[in-house]
C-alpha cells in the first residue's frame, strides 16, 4: 500500500469516527427521551457531563501544579524503557506525565537520581492523595448531588424534555416518509 497522506492517513479517520460517535449520541439521547424513565435518565447524564467538566478543570490545574513541581525536580527523567533519546517527539513519556501515570500505577523508580529520591516520591504520594482520595470523592459526590437533584423532579423536566422534542419534530419533520418527503423538500 503506498504511503498515504495526512488527510487520508489520520485525518478523515478520526473524523469519520467522531461524526459517527455524535451522530449515534443524539440519535439514542432523542430515541431515549421518548421513555419516561430512559428520558430521565437522560437528563441526569446531560447534568452529570456537565459537572465532570467541571472537576476535569480541577484535575487539570493538580495535574499542572504537580506536573510543574516534578520538571523541577527530576528534570532528568528518562523516557519509557527501551526509547532512545532521538529527534522523535515522545508524548507523555517525560517528567511531567509522571502524575498522570502514577495514577494508574505506572512508575519507573529506577528513572530518578538516588540523592533526589525522596522528594519526587512525596510529590507523587500527595499527588496521589489529591487526586484518587480527594477529587475522586469530590466527582462521586458531585454525581450524587446531580443525580439526586434529578431525579426529584425527574417526571417534570422528562414531560418538558419530552414537549421539546415533540415541538421540534412537529415543526422540523413532515410526516411524509423521506424517499417520498423531497417532493415537499424541492417544491
Amino acid at each position: 500500500r503506498p504511503e498515504a497522506g495526512v488527510f487520508t492517513g489520520w485525518v478523515f479517520p478520526i473524523s469519520l469516527a467522531l461524526a459517527a460517535l455524535l451522530t449515534f449520541m443524539r440519535v439514542a439521547a432523542e430515541v431515549l427521551t421518548v421513555s419516561p424513565r430512559a428520558g430521565a435518565l437522560t437528563i441526569c447524564l446531560r447534568h452529570m457531563v456537565r459537572q465532570l467538566a467541571s472537576w476535569f478543570q480541577l484535575m487539570f490545574v493538580a495535574w499542572g501544579a504537580f506536573a510543574l513541581a516534578f520538571t523541577a525536580v527530576a528534570p532528568g527523567y528518562p523516557l519509557a524503557e527501551g526509547d532512545d533519546q532521538d529527534e522523535r517527539v515522545h508524548v507523555g513519556t517525560g517528567p511531567a506525565f509522571v502524575p498522570v501515570w502514577s495514577l494508574f500505577g505506572e512508575l519507573d523508580w529506577e528513572g530518578l537520581d538516588s540523592q533526589m529520591e525522596l522528594v519526587p516520591a512525596l510529590l507523587l504520594v500527595a499527588f496521589l492523595i489529591a487526586a484518587q482520595v480527594l477529587l475522586l470523592n469530590l466527582l462521586i459526590a458531585m454525581m450524587a448531588e446531580a443525580y439526586g437533584a434529578v431525579m426529584q423532579n425527574a417526571m417534570q423536566e422528562w414531560k418538558y424534555e419530552h414537549a421539546l422534542l415533540v415541538d421540534y419534530y412537529r415543526q422540523t419533520a413532515s410526516a411524509t416518509p423521506p424517499p417520498l418527503n423531497l417532493v415537499r423538500l424541492v417544491a
